[in-house]
């Protein structure tokens, strides 16, 4: 249920949004049964699941599919709106890299797969950015200054934090497959 709002939520904007998330949240499900089924007791601890590195690598692109245009269109606002999100930025920088140490385990060897810890908070963030694309067009109407610069600053942190995240979890992976 939540997929087909999630495009459904992206596609309000941008129509061409709505067959790129198709594709992606395609990729993202066949990664992820991949995943499941490498994640048995005797390769993961309880809490930890097997992923595909290249899912890591979608998850940015997934927020900034859903509200990367909603970031240029705030942005553009003035000013103002560029200072806050760029608190959004430094903020969601901050919360990427603390949640890329907490997630990241290890590298499964001569794979490309990762071992990640779980954590209900994924699935907060794909809430959150699915709130932050319905709200942007309420808060744009409402000419409302404070409300817009707070919708910047956390649609500028969902951004940053998934980019910080992937990279840093992309990062351990190529240290960990490189031979020391």
């Amino acid at each position: 249920m939540i997929s087909t709002g999630f495009i459904a939520v992206a596609q309000q904007q941008n129509p061409v949004v709505s067959p790129a998330m198709l594709a992606v949240f395609i990729v993202i499900v066949v990664l992820v049964r991949r995943g499941r089924k490498l994640s048995t007791p005797g390769t993961v601890q309880r809490g930890e699941r097997v992923r595909p590195v290249a899912i890591t690598l979608l998850d940015p692109v997934v927020s900034i599919i859903v509200i990367g245009d909603v970031a240029w269109r705030l942005l553009s606002h003035g000013g103002s709106h560029v200072v806050a999100g760029f608190v959004g930025a430094v903020i969601g920088l901050g919360i990427g890299v603390a949640r890329a140490k907490v997630m990241y385990v290890r590298t499964l060897p001569g794979s490309t797969n990762i071992v990640l810890r779980r954590s209900p908070i994924e699935y907060g963030l794909v809430f959150v950015l699915i709130i932050l694309r319905s709200v942007e067009a309420s808060v744009e109407r409402s000419g409302s200054t404070t409300a817009s610069l707070l919708l910047t600053a956390l649609v500028c942190l969902g951004v940053v934090e998934a980019v910080t995240r992937s990279a840093l979890v992309i990062r351990r992976f190529w240290l960990d497959r490189t031979p020391a």
